[in-house]
């Protein structure tokens, strides 16, 4: 049932007898970028119960007591706890590079759905409080003319447009810059038949991506995550990048070569991201180093 205008400014949404008005305006979502900027996981659709507190100011306990104080609503915006098995499945991603302590067991992902019911429901908080407020008033902005919504649409384009060919300027500018790295790359560095991708090794022995991974560098260590930071124009904040090396001391120290990429974004240094990969003629020594290749042989 639709709320009429006086109904809606009285409503206290943080009421349990209030879920069906919170039903109704769970899809307002952008609600959720008016009162600050939501950090999220690597697929820029879930967050993590750190970064939802975060958010609202408060922490990780606040928000599990309200999760399941209103478990019912939160399953329904699509909430999920994921063992840490599950995550490189889900997300393609490790609990290492996503950040999980070693010793927590699993991860709480919140759609943007319920991230907004946490602001619905939570008390104690400057920006619950202002999602309330926007949501509690957004049936005056849907009263606005046709003409109106068009008039604003063409004025965020117009603002959308400007910002783009800034963009577009500061990237040109930022390429001229970074000329004198590129060209070494593009004269120096070449990526050919001779190696391939972990990924691809690992789909050769009909294992996933995360499980190429895992099985290299979590159970036999033959190669050892290593992260860097730099500046995202996107996100407008420093992202963490990781990338792989071959470990020292092991059999299969030479059976990998690292390279750069020629196609990912450089550092402020100018120096370009580098990926690990298996040398082609060792890639069968790697599958027997690691007790794949008998599997192989009986398949044949």
């Amino acid at each position: 049932m639709a709320l009429n205008e006086k109904e809606k400014f009285s409503m206290d949404l943080t009421l349990p007898n209030a879920r069906e008005e919170r039903d109704q305006l769970s899809a307002r979502t952008d609600v959720l970028d008016k009162v600050g900027v939501l950090s999220t996981l690597p697929d820029d659709m879930h967050a993590n119960a750190d970064q939802v507190a975060t958010f609202y100011g408060t922490t990780r306990e606040v928000v599990r007591q309200v999760v399941l104080r209103n478990k019912d609503e939160f399953d329904a915006d699509g909430y999920r706890v994921l063992t840490r098995a599950e995550v490189s499945d889900e997300l393609s991603l490790t609990p290492d590079e996503l950040g999980m302590p070693r010793t927590a067991p699993s991860m709480s992902l919140f759609p943007r759905r319920a991230v907004l019911r946490v602001g619905m429901l939570l008390r104690d908080s400057r920006v619950a409080r202002q999602v309330r407020d926007y949501l509690l008033t957004v049936e005056e902005v849907a009263r606005e003319s046709e003409d109106q919504i068009i008039e604003q649409a063409l004025f965020i384009l117009r603002d959308r447009n400007e910002a783009l060919v800034a963009e577009v300027r500061e990237l040109k500018e930022e390429r001229e810059r970074d000329r004198p790295a590129i060209d070494y790359v593009n004269t120096h560095v070449v990526v050919d038949d001779d190696v391939m991708l972990i990924e691809d090794w690992g789909r050769a022995y009909g294992l996933t991506k995360p499980q190429a991974f895992a099985l290299l560098r979590d159970e036999k260590a033959l190669i050892y995550p290593k992260t860097f930071e730099r500046w995202s124009r996107t996100k407008q904040r420093k992202v963490t990048e990781t990338e792989y090396r071959p470990r020292a001391g092991k059999p299969s120290f030479t059976w990998f070569d690292v390279k750069e990429q020629r196609d990912a974004p450089r550092r402020n240094n100018g120096q370009a991201r580098k990926t690990c990969y298996v040398r082609a003629v060792h890639a069968v020594d790697l599958a027997r180093l690691v007790g794949l290749l008998p599997n192989i042989e009986v398949a044949s």
